[in-house]
């Protein structure tokens, strides 16, 4: 008997190891095997082969015990002919190979009721399967089946069948699979018994027959994905049972008034379908649908009778092309999550805070420009997402969500918040103002201690309130892009991680800052910062990224030496003496270069490589430094300077001198200056970037990468 198949291979197996310890005398182990195989009763797992002492035929005794075993994501492409000898197992998974095809000699384990085979290229099934009489559940998704055996309803055990991710283009109800000496009328699936969950998502089935799943006692099914499904028949059989129908991503343009018979329907899954209405049975389903998924259809309207629906609890209706909501929409006393994202609403009634149970409101992406003041009446409200609409202002009666754990106003035109945020409570943790028009924050913004993230980007703050401080969860916090001149001056207080402050007007970091014992990532660069906060080198615990890059940087001192830093980013920086004269990067304090144990990216300090620290820079004279970064694909930066207002022109020429393109041409103000520069239809290869100024000239090369 072969076993070379099994060496290392993970096999996972259920022995009965009492009757294995039982029958080690009569196996004559020696004591090394009857270690190793107590190990393995143990642990429950087996790998490689067995020692060779056991010999073939007590290794074939033992084998003939094993119940389970998984040989799954193998790259197996046969099925060993050994796996006949395996007649104990109950569990079978060969999930994730290359198989395409079943032995005759696999179709010998009879005692399986488990066999998983999902995720291989397996092409049809023989009649053979009958032998698995006592299977139960069977996977046989993403294969590449077109059709089933005639004698595969024998299997009238099954309670679990996955036929997803094939090819079948037809139910096996079709007079093709008829039961051989019953006739036309007696059909295929109807014979399984006690199947209860049957899953054909993912094949191209084109229609179903009213007889196709009658007699099923179904509680799950699954025909989602089949994009050439466009009806349902307009009777549901027998399917009295059905708890969860799930046809997301067909091509459906309408539903059989019959639904309504479906008495026991718990979940009805109908997102990304041609749906324009909803037939009125449907709504008889009063108490027993707990949840409704109708998004990414045609809906310009829902029908008032979903108000009918009382016992829902979720209810989803985005990506649709909905105006307004019904009437009694606020009403309905169960549901627990409402979803009207991505429509056209552009109003809300004054009733809206009327659902007891709402946990979740999801109206992000629509067309508000105004919220009730009844917004504020939910009393078990915890996540509410208004991003992505037109809202200039929130009411007030915001501040009566005392059960609030997160909101996401970003994306809107807020230039305010009321002074009633603050009475939310502690409760509330995440709170998106990201991309508004904020000014400023309510004084009383300190009151939300609750809060662990705070993303503050793209907006118009001049200023924190003292109170900002007083948040003592707060993890990580961006500030990007906004007008801060200052800090509040106890911003140390907090117990931040990540701090993002880039894009800002600050030339200089509060001294309670030393006591962010915590921080782990601090990003200054863009702000005007003309030397390096001294504050930092104060910071107790090492830091991983300090970015201070693209500031006005005139000098590093020496007292940085102390910094705790694994990264710090200093580039692009002028650096330049304050006095007249000459800086030589060359008095950089090596440490700064090369320090030793933390790396620090000091490159294109004002562009002057490090590396090569001889160039000088001269306060107030004309230049053209080396663009950065270079090589450079798809851009650079350029930088120059003038020492007076004047005509500057720079142009891009080729290595023959042709001039490519004018890049710059205008009256510029005296001082420096830098601008992004790039151009994805150049193909890779040296140019020269040359500047003129009056009687001034000077040129850099360049290299585009592709």
């Amino acid at each position: 008997m072969k076993i070379n198949w099994l060496r290392n291979l993970v096999l996972v197996a259920a022995f009965q190891c009492i009757f294995l310890q039982t029958t080690f005398a009569q196996l004559s182990l020696n004591e090394d095997d009857v270690q190793f195989i107590r190990d393995l009763c143990a642990a429950n797992s087996l790998y490689g082969e067995a020692p060779g002492s056991i010999g073939y035929q007590k290794w074939n005794y033992f084998t003939g015990r094993l119940e389970k075993l998984i040989v799954s994501n193998y790259d197996l492409e046969n099925i060993p002919e050994t796996i006949e000898n395996l007649t104990a197992l109950h569990y079978l998974d060969l999930s994730y190979n290359k198989i395409t095809f079943l032995p005759v000699n696999f179709y010998k384990l009879t005692n399986l009721d488990t066999l998983i085979l999902n995720n291989n290229a397996v092409k049809s099934l023989d009649d053979e399967i009958t032998a698995f009489s006592g299977l139960q559940f069977l996977s046989l998704s993403g294969n590449r089946l077109t059709a089933l055996p005639k004698k595969f309803v024998y299997l009238n055990s099954l309670s679990y069948l996955d036929l997803s991710a094939n090819g079948l283009q037809r139910l096996p109800a079709d007079t093709l699979f008829c039961i051989p000496g019953f006739g036309s009328d007696i059909k295929f699936f109807n014979r399984l018994g006690k199947l209860k969950y049957l899953n054909l998502a993912g094949n191209i089935i084109k229609e179903i027959k009213e007889e196709d799943l009658d007699g099923l006692p179904l509680t799950e099914l699954y025909l989602d994905n089949n994009r050439s499904l466009y009806k349902l028949p307009n009777s549901t059989g027998s399917l009295s049972r059905l708890e969860t129908l799930s046809l997301t991503y067909d091509s459906l343009l309408s539903l059989p008034g019959t639904l309504g018979g479906l008495k026991k329907l718990n979940l009805l899954n109908l997102e990304k379908n041609y749906l324009k209405t909803l037939p009125e049975g449907l709504f008889s389903l009063k108490t027993s649908l707990k949840t409704l998924i109708l998004a990414d259809n045609n809906f310009e309207v829902l029908p008032g009778g979903i108000t009918s629906l009382k016992g829902l609890k979720s209810l989803n209706v985005s990506k649709n092309a909905l105006k307004t909501l019904p009437i009694n929409m606020w009403q309905m006393d169960s549901l627990e999550s409402f979803n009207a994202s991505v429509n056209k609403i552009s109003s809300l009634p004054d009733d809206i805070g009327l659902m007891p149970q709402l946990k979740m409101l999801d109206l992000s992406s629509n067309s508000l420009s105004l919220l009730p003041s009844a917004f504020g009446s939910f009393p078990s409200i915890e996540s509410v997402f208004l991003y992505g609409n037109s809202l200039t202002s929130i009411p007030g009666s915001i501040g009566n969500l005392h059960t609030l754990k997160e909101i996401y106003l970003n994306d809107n035109p807020l230039e305010t918040l009321p002074e009633t945020f603050g009475q939310i409570g502690t409760q509330l943790r995440v709170i998106a103002l990201q991309n508004c028009e904020l000014t400023r924050l309510p004084q009383n913004y300190g009151n939300l201690k609750g809060i662990v993230v705070q993303n503050l980007e793209n907006n118009k703050l001049v200023e924190l309130p003292e109170s900002f401080c007083n948040l003592p969860e707060i993890r990580v916090l961006s500030l990007k892009n906004n007008k801060l001149a200052r800090l509040p001056e106890n911003f140390g207080k907090m117990r931040l991680v990540n701090i993002t402050l880039s894009y800002n007007e600050l030339t200089d970091l509060p001294e309670s800052f030393s006591g962010l014992d915590s921080l782990a990532n601090l990003t200054l660069d863009n702000n005007k910062f003309t030397s390096m906060p001294l504050v930092l080198t104060k910071l107790k615990n090492p830091v991983a990224t300090i970015n201070i890059s693209d500031n006005f940087l005139k000098t590093i001192p020496d007292t940085m030496k102390s910094l705790k830093v694994v990264n710090l980013e200093v580039t692009n920086n002028y650096l330049y003496c304050e006095d007249d004269g000459m800086q030589n990067p060359d008095e950089i304090p090596l440490f700064l270069l090369h320090p030793n144990p933390f790396p620090v990216a000091v490159t294109g300090l004002f562009h002057q490589h490090c590396q090569t620290p001889n160039d000088m820079i001269k306060k107030g004279a004309y230049a053209l430094y080396e663009p950065y970064p270079n090589p450079f694909n798809p851009s650079t930066t350029l930088h120059f300077s003038i020492p007076k207002e004047g005509y500057v022109e720079i142009g891009l020429y080729d290595v023959t001198g042709r001039k490519v393109e004018d890049i710059l041409k205008g009256l510029m103000t005296k001082g420096y200056h830098k601008l992004s520069w790039g151009r994805k239809y150049l193909p890779s290869g040296t140019y020269f970037v040359m500047m003129r100024c009056g009687s001034f000239t000077q040129a850099q090369k360049i290299m585009i990468l592709k």
